[in-house]
């Protein structure tokens, strides 16, 4: 008795485009500030106020980059 193989299927990574490789996303200094912004407008338990988490899905970023960019750890602005 011959059992027939399954074909394998390839899953084609449709989010990262063509190249299969992830593409860094690069956040303007000024929706960094907004950011920033939003994440300070209210204090937190207030219903209106925005996460690192729901910053990261507006901004499309991850939630730790999120984090680091409201805690100004990436992007401190230096005094010159």
């Amino acid at each position: 008795m011959v059992r027939a193989r399954k074909k394998m299927q390839v899953a084609k990574n449709r989010k990262h485009g063509k190249k299969g490789s992830r593409r860094r996303v690069h956040l303007s200094d000024h929706e960094v500030e907004l950011m920033r912004v939003l994440h300070e407008e209210f204090p937190r338990g207030h219903p209106q106020h925005l996460g690192h988490l729901r910053l990261a899905r507006k901004f499309g970023v991850s939630k730790e980059v999120a984090r680091s960019l409201c805690r100004y750890i990436y992007r401190a602005f230096r005094s010159a």
